[in-house]
């Protein structure tokens, strides 16, 4: 596996410049994937990764690519995305099982190790799940986004979360009559005023129609 940092280029046309790639393997832990990846306003660059046995790294690189950081993140989840704060603490959104999925949300130092906080959010209706981004308001309050689905339909989901874990609201795009199978908020925005922007797509049976949605 590999991280790449590339040099912009303001001009059209022009690939960027390749400034430093690292990589890392655990060979005796099967199968590994960089999920996620977010740069704090030093310019560090902090990854995670996955194993194929359910493990999770943080690996944190400073702007020139030295590795400054590796620790492992204690959690049952499959982490899928990730955040930091101004203080360089982590917040990371997976799913969890619990005899069926949940949205996971964990705030961890900035050292890694074990969480500040674990919280979750889950319908027993649904078989399955997917987080697709984390995102922290002017308040701190935790945003994420993705998506979840039973037989015969799907939901796009918005969690909000406090900065201490307390869960405070749930808003779904979708859904109903077979339809929308593949529904997911795929991103977040959030203005100064703390609107919460959300887009996504979803598709139709037998996938041949779909559509893109942006949500406020």
């Amino acid at each position: 596996m590999a991280t790449l940092a590339l040099a912009a280029s303001t001009a059209h046309g022009v690939a960027p410049t390749l400034n430093w790639n690292v990589s890392f393997t655990q060979t005796y832990d099967g199968d590994h994937q960089y999920e996620a990846s977010t740069t704090d306003a030093s310019g560090n660059t902090y990854v995670i990764a996955n194993s194929g046995q359910g493990d999770s790294w943080l690996f944190k690189y400073d702007a020139s690519g030295a590795l400054i950081l590796t620790a492992t993140l204690y959690t049952d989840d499959g982490i899928s995305a990730m955040t930091v704060d101004g203080a360089g603490n982590i917040f990371t959104g997976g799913i969890s099982w619990n005899g069926y999925p949940h949205f996971a949300i964990d705030r961890f130092p900035a050292a890694g190790g074990v969480t500040l906080w674990s919280a979750s959010y889950s319908s027993a209706t649904y078989f399955w799940c997917t987080a697709s981004t984390v995102v922290l308001d002017g308040a701190g309050n935790v945003l994420l986004a993705g998506g979840q689905s039973a037989s015969g339909q799907a939901q796009a989901v918005l969690l909000k979360f406090t900065s201490g874990g307390g869960f405070q609201w749930a808003t779904r795009y979708g859904g109903g009559g077979g339809a929308t199978w593949g529904v997911s908020g795929n991103d977040l925005a959030v203005d100064g005023s703390n609107n919460v922007y959300m887009v996504g797509g979803t598709g139709f049976p037998p996938y041949t129609t779909g559509y893109a949605f942006v949500n406020k």
